[in-house]
Order: structure tokens, then C-alpha cells, then sequence
């Protein structure tokens, strides 16, 4: 897919660009687009990616130069830590909680919890 020479037209990629996995060629060459879309790590089969004169930042140029599975990689890796530091962190119970604040050791009795001894 020629995409290329659109000069300050083209600032960005849709995500959509995700969904076309069956892609094997792009050329986003002389446009002013720095970033590009999480999505493009769908890209499994691009083989060919151009992008002189374009001012990527993520992925980095060096990535860039070294071909199109290495900006898939690049942006699948970035996906993933994006994804875990998304993921709230779980707040560790003290031995105390876990042992008088746990279902499994409380009952009902007479609609009223007590800890079972």
C-alpha cells in the first residue's frame, strides 16, 4: 500500500491499519507522521515498510532502519508494557487479614458473622 509522498497532509495512521493483517507492503515516506498506532503490531506479515523522510519518534529511527518485523516487534513490546503497567497493583494482606477476615473462616450464626476457633 502506497501511502507515501502526502508531505504535511498525513500527520498519522489510523488504528484501523490494524486490521489489515494480510499487508505486506507500506510506503508512509515523505509525510509528517511521528507516532505510529499500537495497532500496527497486527502487521504480522509486513515484509517491506518504507518510511524515508518521515519523522517517525515511536518507533525510533534505528528501529526503523532495521525493517518492518522490527517496528512490529517494537510496537508489539510497547503494547504489552503499556498493557502492564495499566494493571492496578494488588495490595498484599497481612497474615491477619487472611486468617480472621476470609470467608472460608466465618459463619453465620443467627444472621451474625463470628470467626470460627
Amino acid at each position: 500500500m502506497n501511502i507515501g509522498n502526502n508531505f504535511a497532509d498525513m500527520q498519522s495512521l489510523p488504528r484501523s491499519i490494524g486490521n489489515l493483517e494480510n499487508l505486506e507492503e507500506l510506503d508512509i515516506s515523505n509525510n509528517q507522521i511521528r507516532v505510529l498506532p499500537g495497532s500496527f503490531r497486527m502487521l504480522t506479515r509486513l515484509r517491506i515498510l518504507r518510511v524515508e523522510e518521515t519523522p517517525l519518534e515511536v518507533p525510533p529511527r534505528h528501529v526503523a532502519e532495521k525493517g518492518a518485523q522490527a517496528v512490529v516487534q517494537y510496537m508489539a513490546e510497547l503494547v504489552e508494557k503499556r498493557d502492564i503497567k495499566a494493571q492496578p497493583v494488588k495490595q498484599k494482606k497481612s497474615w491477619a487479614q487472611i486468617c480472621f477476615f476470609s470467608k472460608s473462616n466465618k459463619r453465620k450464626r443467627n444472621g451474625m458473622d463470628y470467626v470460627k476457633t
